[in-house]
């Protein structure tokens, strides 16, 4: 027997709708991943591209004739690897600690399916790839296979392989793909994590795009959150241990009555102060051109399985805070190359996304989203709907899980120091000019990602 895959009444109607409309689709596969067994929360159809608009309005013969060619080719072409790999990277964003994608499905006709099992094996991979870019902060399960669900509009017959991601010449593993009548039971994990980092960039970061200045300087940050200690409810416990060991004790009506309930845990981390093993003698100087702070407090929440180890919730977390810091810098990012005009100019300062929730349909579960400084409820709905498929109502979006800053004094006197610091090192000739790229705050404390270029005239 292959590798079990559950799924839930959620996923069961989902399938259903789809199927009713005989339509070719492609999506991502999401959930848990464990080592034995997978938790299939939410299947998401991956968007259609902008098709370019035919030019000319007459067609000759020939292609009359192949127009069930025509037909054929447009749903290979949309079989995008880099298309469908972006809608991953895009999904895995909003997704909690705990989630992950776990593969795709694809819903057409058997004889269509067996012909584009290669390029639907291609894309899997491709997608792999795409979401573990760097794998020194890729925290996920120990299993490395993923899912290519295949559903058959006509026969209804839902047909489950998973590959071994890590092994491009892995072949397919048949995986049983089963209905659980009885909702998921999850644990929620509930966490706040500050960061306060001071990234210098060196000359040869200099010549780097902003996003890889950032995510090289946060890796320090990154590593710091691996190896951090973590206590679950104040208290530090085994690895290996239950996360809810009463729930294994608790039998008959007294258990089933706290089935639906959810349980919620507080995790702290604590870093470790000691770096490079407090060697000063591997201390460099480093020939910095500009320097960045990323200050503030990020909200942290993962989800766990109802048999979930210690080990599981915190990995849940950590991961969680690994991508939400990345997710904003990349969403910050990529605003800023919208309003290239600003981004230049010293006096203006852009705020970090802070984080918003919403529920996974009508699960224990809840997905993100990022806003920025004046943004409503309403403007996270088109994401969640074109991104995931969830019709969420305004009233439903957490909004006050974070906040932005009241106040940006602190941050600016913060920055006249650094520039006053500055002027007394820079020789003559020279010139400082200081950009505020980011000053955000993303929970309680304002945060501040400030760039300080020092540039010869």
């Amino acid at each position: 027997m292959g590798r079990l895959l559950f799924y839930d009444d959620h996923v069961k109607d989902l399938i259903n709708n789809m199927i009713k409309e005989k339509n070719h689709k492609i999506g991502l596969v999401f959930g848990q991943n464990t080592l034995e067994k997978d938790f299939v929360v939410h299947l998401t159809e991956v968007p259609a591209k902008e098709k370019e608009e035919e030019i000319g309005t007459e067609q000759n013969s020939e292609e009359l004739k192949s127009s069930k060619n025509t037909t054929k080719k447009r749903e290979t072409d949309e079989l995008d690897e880099a298309w469908i790999s972006q809608h991953g990277k895009q999904v895995t964003r909003m997704l909690p600690g705990g989630l992950e994608v776990l593969g795709i499905f694809f819903i057409s006709p058997v004889e269509t399916y067996i012909n584009l099992q290669p390029k639907l094996r291609q894309i899997l991979f491709a997608l792999n790839k795409a979401l573990s870019r760097d794998l020194r902060f890729n925290i996920s399960s120990d299993s490395l296979e993923r899912i290519l669900l295949h559903i058959c509009p006509i026969t209804n017959k839902i047909t489950s392989r998973t590959f071994d991601v890590s092994d491009y010449k892995s072949t397919a593993k048949p995986a049983d793909f089963k209905y659980q009548s009885s909702p998921f039971r999850w644990h929620r994990l509930n966490s706040r994590y500050t960061i306060d980092a001071w990234i210098p960039v060196s000359k040869d970061q200099y010549k780097q795009n902003l996003l890889k200045q950032i995510h090289s300087g946060l890796s320090p940050s990154y590593i710091a959150v691996i190896n951090a200690t973590a206590l679950i409810d104040r208290e530090m416990r085994e690895d290996r241990d239950l996360l809810d060991p009463a729930g294994e004790k608790k039998k008959g009506k007294q258990r089933s009555k706290e089935q639906s309930a959810q349980k919620s845990f507080d995790v702290d981390l604590f870093l470790s102060l000691l770096t490079n093993n407090n060697n000063l003698k591997e201390v460099e100087p480093i020939d910095c051109v500009a320097s960045m702070v990323v200050k503030g407090t990020i909200q942290c929440r993962g989800y766990v399985h109802s048999k979930a180890t210690v080990a599981d919730a915190i990995r849940a977390v950590k991961q969680d805070i690994i991508r939400s810091l990345m997710a904003r810098c990349e969403i910050q990012c990529e605003d800023l190359l919208l309003i290239e005009e600003e981004q230049n100019d010293p006096s203006v300062v852009h705020e970090l996304p802070r984080r918003v929730f919403a529920p996974l349909s009508q699960s224990e579960l809840t997905v993100c989203d990022y806003l920025f400084q004046g943004d409503s409820a309403g403007d996270c709905l088109n994401a969640f709907q074109d991104l995931l498929g969830l019709n969420i109502a305004e009233n439903e979006v957490e909004m006050d899980c974070e906040c932005a800053p009241i106040s940006l004094q602190n941050y600016d006197a913060d920055v006249e120091e650094r520039l006053s610091d500055a002027e007394e090192l820079v020789t003559t000739g020279a010139k400082n000019l200081i950009v505020p790229v980011i000053s955000a705050a993303v929970a309680a404390l304002a945060a501040g990602l400030s760039y300080l270029l020092l540039q010869d005239t």
